[in-house]
């Protein structure tokens, strides 16, 4: 083993590689989370909103509109709501 691999594997194991990587893999489940939460959440909403409020359903439009924009929408914010909310703990 080289001198220079061996200075690394020093370095990793002095600053706890293992630390950084659970704190990067817990950030990631807590962004997962509020990803996959964020979008059960706007479906829910799109689901209710046409039983309150009269929505056309015409060809279909409202629920390529549910797919294609609210579910992705509300899964950014919820991935961005899940790391402010990991980064807040």
């Amino acid at each position: 083993m080289s001198a220079v691999t061996r200075t690394a594997l020093e370095l990793v194991a002095a600053t706890g590689y293992s630390r950084v990587r659970e704190t990067v893999m817990r950030t990631f489940l807590w962004m997962l989370g509020g990803f996959v939460l964020g979008a059960g959440v706007a479906l829910v909403l799109c689901v209710l909103l046409p039983y309150l409020v009269p929505i056309s359903q015409a060809e279909g439009a409202y629920a390529m509109g549910v797919v294609f924009v609210w579910m992705p929408l509300g899964a950014v914010l919820g991935a961005m709501a899940g790391l402010v909310a990991r980064l807040r703990r």
